[in-house]
């Protein structure tokens, strides 16, 4: 049983929880935007409203990572990445298939290798963007 009020989300809903200071974070959710055609997928900024209601109790600290909350399981770093991509699907679901295969502590030390430059990666990507309409109504506050 979560330890957050799972009846928040939709059946087989899933939130995003990104840094929404970070233009790598956002870059990655307005690619997820682009992919995730069946709208399953919301997105919410560490620290919101929804962070404060659904996660800061059970992960205090974790604000320095990416969490995936579904109706039933919380997920932070690589495993919330495999769920995301597999959820997008077509060829991101077998890079999410190969990446499940690579044992989880070499697949944290990449993990940890981007979180760790994101802030200096991120100037190199560029300022963030609001998506589109469509896309707007898939972000919590």
């Amino acid at each position: 049983m979560p330890a957050y009020n799972s009846k928040v989300l939709e059946q087989g809903q899933k939130i995003i929880f990104f840094d929404g200071e970070c233009a790598m974070c956002s870059r990655f959710v307005r690619f997820c935007l682009r992919r995730d055609t069946r709208r399953r997928l919301r997105y919410a900024p560490i620290g919101g409203t929804t962070w404060d209601t659904l996660i800061e109790r059970v992960a205090p600290g974790e604000k320095e990572t990416i969490h995936v909350l579904t109706d039933e399981r919380h997920l932070v770093r690589t495993p919330a990445v495999i769920e995301i991509l597999g959820e997008i699907g077509g060829l991101w679901r077998m890079i999410a298939t190969v990446l499940w295969i690579i044992p989880r502590p070499i697949r944290d030390i990449g993990y940890r290798f981007i979180a760790w430059n994101r802030k200096r990666l991120s100037k190199i990507t560029g300022t963030c963007t609001l998506p589109d309409p469509d896309g707007r109504a898939c972000i919590l506050p």
